[in-house]
């Protein structure tokens, strides 16, 4: 029986990438381009649990607030960490620059979870 457990030797690599990005919207040392940094937050808002598991405070708020005609939202800095460190690194260190591109992803999601077009003024982030 020897040589019993010699033979090929096969691998199947299925190309399972794990990151949720788009490939092309890397990050390079603590900057991330505005596209990507857009994605990101827009994933956060829509995504983002609260700590019951069944509810989607920023979103729900943000459709909620949307159709009554309140263009704000309140955004806790502990969560975007939860959610994403890089995004809270990038907002904490670099606000003038990332806090416009939350605002405009807090913008896309409450117009697109309204069914609306652009008649109405984006919303306005204010982190907490």
């Amino acid at each position: 029986m020897s040589g019993w457990d010699i033979g090929p030797i096969t691998s199947v690599n299925l190309n399972l990438d794990t990151d949720t990005s788009p490939p092309d919207l890397i990050y390079t040392q603590k900057h991330l381009a505005p596209e990507a940094a857009h994605y990101r937050f827009r994933q956060f808002l829509r995504t983002f649990k609260a700590a019951d598991g069944f509810t989607y405070p920023y979103r729900d708020r943000l459709i909620d607030q949307y159709r009554q005609g309140q263009f704000h939202i309140t955004v806790d800095l502990f969560h975007v960490n939860v959610h994403d460190k890089l995004l809270h690194d990038l907002l904490m260190q670099r606000p003038s620059e990332y806090l416009p591109i939350l605002e405009a992803a807090a913008t896309e999601v409450a117009r697109v979870g309204v069914g609306e077009d652009d008649s109405n003024p984006g919303v306005e982030v204010e982190v907490d």
